[in-house]
Formats: structure tokens, sequence, C-alpha cells
């Protein structure tokens, strides 16, 4: 049937073997159905339509010819029907053009179809329902509006091939998609019209299927939309979603709405392989809830913070880039995350860290001497408010703590203690300082040495000791004060007394800890004799009187004469005849009944007298070497013995008259003359070198004597860059500069040195500290504020009582002024400050009425070490009442006496007590003295 001009149709059309042509132009109207059936038996065509024009039907289009029913591929199909309208039937049905212009209804899709061309929907709407359209590479939707549209009730769906990389201006097939990336043609979009429940609260009812080709990405996509498919979601609310893995979980993109056009935009992606793309409410009901915990946090320096999102099982994305649950920083900053559930639904939380400073936990000690306080002062530091813990270290208890700044602490025993100090800041960052500490053991004085002889050589045994194991470094220094006026800081000193008598020695002996001991013992120094002896000149083979001129002024003698010929005698007066001629060196020893021997000796000459009486002092040869002489180093000095036509001996053995003596010591010369008479005589030689210092400080404000040795007959010349200043050994100055000394010695050998005299670079100051007004009875201490460190102290209290100690107490007995003073030195040079103490008094003193306070004038503890007996000497200024305890090293009280004395001697057993160290206090008007002493 050819239709070359407008047909009209009144009821259904059933084909089963006609060939239609609509010729371009040609209108064919059926109103009605128009059903392709099988070919007929007796048909000569396949049941089919050719339309290059227009075909217009009211009612449903069926195909179940197994041909294609349209023929054509630019004619169009207009369904008009004013009731709902189907496509469908069992074989393929493409349409060029196919616009839906329906007053009333629905053209309802029951196969599946393809569009080559357009697809418009001018009027009506078009239900899917479990079918699909396929628009292939060139077919195009147009005129969708709210009112016109395509939807499905049920799985149907539109298809799209992208024929080539397109605009982003650009809706593809015309589904409402647009997208810009690296888009290939034969990328598959498919436009889906039902709702997915598994994203958000539920997408709108459409929903983009895209499969890119190879490694193409969308990079930006615009989504649009319809008012019908909102399914009650507020536009506002609308974020585009996509998913990779075909609606299993969700990522929302967001986007930025244009609720004018319908349309959302989203750019910044990368979205490749098949993704599924739908809109639904950004605020999901079903949100995951996150919670990094206090907005503000702060840490620790060098700690690690585990920030954990928690919903396991969800997608995360820090601010830091990182995807897992759990992260860890190290830095400040402010972190946030974002959790996504399957559904595309987040929720995000952030957090502040702030890094805090670990404090620096820090602090000294001094060592202290057991029975001290232990004082800790604290040097840490931080930022924030500190707090301190301490634990001292005593494994004796479990309260040896302190929270304090700069506690103090009193150790039991000797010994090393590991100190620990925790520093923790406002912020919870805390710092360890362990440190040991130590706290030394008192050491023992201890010494012995026997009675001695008046000038005698007294060795002192220094017996004491400490306990090393403490202080592997724990040395001792030694002052000595032999009760005689003499110190001495050597370990094991030796000195001789002057004087006969009883002498109280005392020890004190100080560890490198600065602990110290003090003991006292009593030395008996005997009297020695004066020995000296006179003799009678005499001639060989007569008798020499010895008269013995030897003192002492209580005790017996006992004798011993060694007449220097090898016979002796114990005689007091002896009588002694020589046989030969010559001189004898003759000794006299004197002994005490205690053993002190002293001992004179003189040189006898025994003349000849065989040619004339020569005990007469004319015939006697005069013999005089001189004075002492000097010598320089390489040279010689000349000795005459003098008396031509003698005889001579030299002390070297030699026998010329002149000897050159060429090192120092005593020469002596024996001459006799023809007449056999004998003489001697000696001299000293003595080396004329000296070495002075290359530079000496000379003391402020005082002048310093330089001096070389004197030697007899020497010249000396000391000079200055100014010129000659002096020609004695000796030279005072008070200036700085450069001397120069110049000594000739008698043999016209010169000596010369140079010496440079400087200020003090560290001039010793005298300083102390003391209150300026007391009451009588105070105890006053004197603290010593000196620098450099002196090595000595003179303190005079104005008062008449001195000290030499560093730091001493005294007590001032009645009112007035005293100048106090300091003298200090360092070895070379003194410093004196002066301070005036007011003493006042504590009340009204009675007309002539004498406040006398108790004090100690003498005591003595011996003997130290002792096993056994334990006696106190002791003598106050009055009768007092006094408690005397004795206490083991752990403070414990031994033995507790309470008297009333003013001199008297006090013994106590000690024999049952164990070997170690114990103290004896004396307690008196609210004074105490303390001794230490050794048990054994």
């Amino acid at each position: 049937m050819l239709c070359t001009a407008l047909v009209h149709a009144q009821s259904t059309l059933y084909n089963e073997g006609a060939a239609i042509y609509i010729l371009p132009g040609t209108s064919l109207n059926i109103q009605g159905d128009y059903q392709n059936e099988p070919r007929s038996l007796n048909a000569n065509f396949d049941p089919q339509v050719t339309n290059v024009g227009e075909v217009r039907i009211t009612g449903d289009i069926l195909n179940n010819s197994g041909f294609e029913l349209f023929l054509d591929n630019n004619g169009m199909v207009i369904m008009n029907g004013s009731m709902d309208q189907a496509i469908s039937g069992n074989s393929q049905l493409t349409f060029y053009d196919l616009n839906l212009n329906k007053s009333a209804g629905t053209v309802n899709l029951q196969r599946n179809i393809s569009v080559e061309n357009n697809l418009s929907l001018s009027n009506g709407s078009l239900n899917l329902n479990n079918s699909f359209i396929d628009l292939g590479f060139s077919g195009v939707l147009e005129l969708e509006t709210d009112n016109n549209r395509i939807y499905s009730t049920g799985s149907g769906y539109l298809n799209y091939v992208v024929n080539s990389n397109p605009s982003f201006s650009e809706s593809l097939g015309g589904l409402g998609l647009y997208l810009e990336g690296d888009i290939s043609g034969g990328t598959i979009i498919q436009r889906l019209h039902t709702s997915t429940a598994s994203v958000s609260d539920g997408s709108i009812a459409r929903m983009y299927k895209v499969q890119l080709i190879g490694g193409d990405f969308i990079q930006s996509l615009k989504f649009s939309y319809l008012t019908p498919e909102l399914n009650g979601i507020a536009e506002s609310d609308l974020a585009i979603y996509s998913s990779s893995d075909n609606g299993t979980t969700w990522e929302k993109l967001g986007g930025i709405i244009n609720t004018a056009s319908n349309i959302i935009e989203v750019t910044g992606q990368n979205l490749t392989n098949a993704v599924w793309l739908t809109l639904a409410d950004a605020n999901c009901s079903s949100a995951p809830t996150v919670d990094l915990g206090e907005p503000v946090v702060n840490f620790c320096a060098g700690d690690n913070i585990v920030l954990d999102a928690g919903n396991p099982g969800n997608t995360y994305l820090w601010s830091t880039g990182e995807t897992t649950q759990i992260i860890s920083v190290s830095s400040s900053g402010t972190y946030s995350v974002v959790v996504s559930n399957q559904s595309g639904c987040e929720n995000s939380d952030t957090i502040q860290l702030i890094e805090r400073q670990i404090p620096s936990s820090s602090f000294t000690s001094a060592i202290v001497c057991i029975g001290e306080t232990t004082s800790f002062t604290n040097t840490s530091s931080g930022e924030g408010n500190l707090t301190h813990s301490w634990n001292f270290g005593d494994p004796m208890t479990d309260t040896d703590i302190s929270a304090q700044m700069n506690p103090q602490y009193e150790y039991p025993s000797p010994g090393k203690y590991t100190v620990e100090l925790t520093t923790e800041s406002e912020y919870g960052c805390s710092d360890i300082e362990l440190m040991d500490v130590y706290v030394a053991p008192y050491p023992i004085a201890a010494f012995s040495v026997n009675n001695a002889c008046m000038g005698e050589n007294v060795v002192f045994q220094n017996l004491s000791d400490v306990d090393s194991t403490i202080l592997s470094t724990n040395g001792l220094s030694f002052s000595w004060d032999f009760g005689d006026g003499k110190t001495s800081s050597l370990q094991n000193p030796s000195h001789s007394y002057l004087l006969e008598g009883v002498y109280t020695v005392s020890l004190e002996v100080v560890s490198n800890a600065g602990c110290s001991d003090v003991i006292q013992e009593q030395i008996q120094i005997y009297e020695a004799p004066v020995v000296d002896f006179d003799y009678t000149a005499a001639c060989a083979d007569e008798p020499v009187f010895f008269a013995n001129n030897t003192t002492i002024s209580s005790g017996g003698l006992n004798f011993t004469w060694d007449f220097g010929d090898g016979t002796s005698s114990s005689d007091i007066h002896p009588e002694k005849v020589y046989t030969n001629s010559g001189t004898y060196q003759v000794t006299l020893d004197a002994s005490t009944n205690f053993g002190c021997t002293k001992s004179a000796t003189h040189t006898v000459i025994i003349q000849s007298c065989e040619f004339g009486d020569c005990l007469n002092a004319e015939n006697q040869p005069m013999v005089d070497l001189g004075a002492d002489k000097g010598i320089c180093n390489g040279e010689s000095i000349s000795l005459d013995a003098g008396n031509l036509g003698s005889t001579y001996l030299w002390s070297d053995g030699s026998t010329n008259r002149i000897l050159n003596a060429v090192n120092s010591g005593t020469y002596w010369v024996e001459v006799t003359n023809a007449l056999g008479c004998l003489a001697r005589d000696e001299v000293e030689i003595v080396d004329l070198t000296f070495d002075l210092p290359d530079t000496v400080k000379i003391c402020v404000n005082s002048n310093l004597l330089l001096e070389v040795p004197f030697f007899e007959k020497a010249l000396y010349e000391w000079s200055s860059l100014s010129g000659v200043i002096s020609s004695q050994n000796v030279l005072e100055v008070s200036s700085i500069g450069q001397y120069f000394v110049t000594v000739e010695g008698s043999s016209g050998c010169i000596m010369k040195d140079t010496i440079n005299v400087i200020n003090d670079p560290k001039p010793i100051t005298a300083r102390f500290l003391a209150s300026s007004i007391v009451d009588v009875g105070d105890t006053l201490q004197f603290i010593d504020l000196s620098y450099p460190s002196p090595a000595s102290y003179e303190w005079s209290f104005g008062d008449g009582v001195s000290s030499f100690e560093s730091d001493p107490y005294h007590v001032y007995l009645t009112e007035g002024s005293y100048d106090a003073s300091l003298i200090v030195s360092d070895g070379q040079c003194n410093s004196t400050r002066i301070k005036t103490i007011t003493v006042r008094l504590l009340r009204q003193q009675v007309e002539d009425e004498v406040l006398l306070f108790t004090e100690i004038l003498k005591t003595g503890l011996y003997p130290n070490p002792t096993h056994g007996e334990l006696n106190l000497d002791i003598t106050l200024n009055k009768q007092s009442k006094v408690q005397i305890g004795i206490y083991d090293s752990w403070g414990r009280a031994l033995e507790i006496r309470d008297t009333s004395l003013e001199e008297a001697t006090i013994s106590f057993d000690v024999s049952t007590f164990s070997p170690g160290v114990y103290y004896l206090k004396v307690l008196f008007s609210g004074k105490s003295k303390v001794f230490r002493f050794v048990n054994l």
C-alpha cells in the first residue's frame, strides 16, 4: 500500500503481509492500534512499514511479526492518543523519531525499543516499566519537563553510547548528564528511573550508570533532575553520590545546586571505570557518629597521638590525606576527618593538637655528713606550672618522698642514695632526673706518739681512717696542734719541743666531704740536759783535766766520755793522758733517767812540746782561713794556711799550704810549726747561688720584701728601670715593675737575676656577716663571705677572745660595743674587715651585779680510741647543772647522766659497747658540746 497523502484508518490496523510506504510529506493517521502480525501464507510481502513521512497512532503499537516494524531512517511516529498507549510485541521496534503528543494518558513501554534520532516529549510521559530505550550513538531525548517525562515503575532505563569526547555544555543523549574529562567514544551511559535505597536516606528517582573505557576518567559533571523525581528531598539538601562497586557503597561528592535550572554540579573528581551516579539527601539521618575527643588536646613533644575516627568498616578521609580509621600524628596542628558509611552518609570532626615541651628535670645537692640534713635545690625548668615529685631513695622507709620545690631530707646512715625527681607540667608532660647523692661518714681521728725529750724529733703516727667504700675519693686532710703554739698539716708530722712539760696534742681530721673528727692526746716532754765541758791545755804524755759543766734542773745524770783516741770514761770530771800529739774530737754524752741524751764535742789539741813549750801561745802557729766565703758555680777559692816552713794537713788529706776549694762545705787545716806546736782553723764555703721567681705579686696597700741570701763580703746591687736602688741583700718595694739584682762574691764571681712584681690579680678581700645588735648571752654566728676562698682566718671579737675557724660562734657576756675584726690570708696577702657589735642587756642590771653565763673552760676526752673506761675532764666557769649523754651513730641514747659541777672527771664504762663510732654530748645552759669517740 502506497500512502501519498493523508490516510486515515478508523480502527485497529492489522498487517499480516502488506508493505506500507509512507512517502515524504504524507501522514498515516491510525485511530486505534497498529498490529504487525506474522506474514500470512498467501501474502506477497513481509508485514512492514517504510515510513519516510509521519505515522500518528492513538492506540497501541504491537509487533509480533518477527520483522522490523519500521524500515525507514528519517520518518516520525507520533503517539497522540487521549488514553494510555502501549508499545509491545515480540519483535524489534526501531524508531527514527518517536514523539509523544498526547492530550491525556501515558505511553507504557512493554518491550525494548531503539530511537535513532529524536525521542521527543511534546506532551505526555513515558513509563519504561521493565524495558529500555536504546538511543545508540545518535539518539537524543528532547522536550522532557516535570509534566512530560520518562519514568519507570520497574527497572527500565535509557541507554546512550557516547560518540566522541563530549563538551561539558552538552547533555549526553539529552539524558541530563554533562561530563568533562577524558571520555572516549563508546562510553555507555544508562539512565535509570527508580530510587536507590542504599544511598543516604534513599536517592531521587534517577540514576546514571556510566561505563568508561580503559583509562578514561571524569573530572567534572553536572546532574540534571526533575522535580517529580525528588521523592520529597529538598533541593537545597541534594548532593551527588557516586558508587564504584555497583551500588554497594556510596561516596558523597557534594555539588553546587542551581535550583533554577535543576542542575547540581561537582568538579575536581577522578572517576574511572564503572561509575553509578545519583542524587540524595546530603544530610543523612543515619550518618556515622565521629568523635575525636576534646576539641583542644595538649600533647608532649616526642609523643605520637593516635586519632581514631571509629566506625569500623566505613571510609575515611583525614586532612592529612590518609584514609585509614586510625592515624598517628606527632606535630601540632588542626586535624579533621570525614567518615562515610556505605550509604555515602558522612560526618566529620576536628581536633586541635598543641605540642607542649617536655620539662627539664634537674637539681643539685651537696655531700653532707651523717646526721646532717641534705638540701636539694630544684633547677628544673619548663612551660606552664610545674609540679615536683621527689623520691629520696632511702630503702629503710616508704615515706622518703616529697612534693616540695626545694625539700630537705635526713638520711639514717652513710651511703650512696639514688634520688629521683619527677617534674610534670600542667600539660601532663614529665621528665625524670636520677642522681646519686652521698651521705659521708665521719672520719675516725686517731694517732699514736711516745713521750720524748726536749729537742728530740717526735714523730706522730697518724692512725686516722674513714670508710672509703661510700666515696672512693674520700681522702683526708689533717690539722695538728702540738700544744706549744705550733701546727702542721702533714699526715705523719714530726715536731721538736723546746721546753719540758705535758702538752695536749690535738688532731682534727677532715674528709674531702667536709666531715671532721677531733682527738686529743697528751705527751710528756722530759727535760734534756745542757751539755758542755772545759779542758786544760796539755802536751803529749801529760794529763788533761776535763771539767763537766752539764746542767739539769732536776734528776740525776749519767755521763759517757769519748776522748777521740778510742778510750772513754763515765766519770763526771775525768782526767786523760794522750801519748801522741795531735787534734782529738772529744765528745761528752749526758743521759737523764728518762733516756734524754745530749752531747757536746770539742776539738782538743795535744801539743808535742818536744822542741819547746807549745802550751805557750807565742810558740803556736797563727792559723786564720778567714771568714766564711761564697763561691760561684764552676769557680774556686784559694785557702792559705800561712806559716811558711810548717807542715799542713787539710780536711781532704792534702798537705800543701794552699788549698783550692771548688765545692761548698766545711774546710779545716792543722798546721805544725818547727817547734812541733799545732794550731787548727776551719772555714765554711757556701754556694753563691740563688733563684728568684719569675713573677711575684704585691699585696694591696702593702710593701713587698725582695731578698737574696746574705754572703760574707759579697757586694749587692738592686736596680730597676729607673736606676740603682739598694746595695743590701734585701729590697723593700711598694710598686709594681721589673727589678734586677747583681751579687758579686768575695772571689769576684758575679750572679744576676730578675724578678717581676705585679699586682695581685685576685686580691683577698675580707667580708663577713653578723648581726649588728645582740643581747647579752646570745650565741652569735660570724659567717665568712671573703673572696677568693682564704687559706686562713683570724677573728678577734673585741672582748679578748679570738678564733681561727671560718664561721665561728661567740657569746658576749657583758653589754657594750665591740669591734669584731676578721683577718683573712691567701698565704701571702692579708685583708681586714671590722664591724661594731652592740651588745644589749636583757634586763636592767642591779648595781654591782655580775651577769655570769655558763661557759666551758676546758674539756678532754680520753683515751680515744678506747675499750673499757672513757674519761671526761670538764671545767666550767661556775657551778652549773649539766646533762651528759652517750649516743650511738643512729642517735639512740645509751646512757644519760644529770649532775651539777664546776670541775670534774667523769668516767664511763663502755666495755659492753660494740665496736664503732659513738657520740658524747654535754648539755649546759641551753648549749651543747659534742665529742666523737671510737670504741675498739
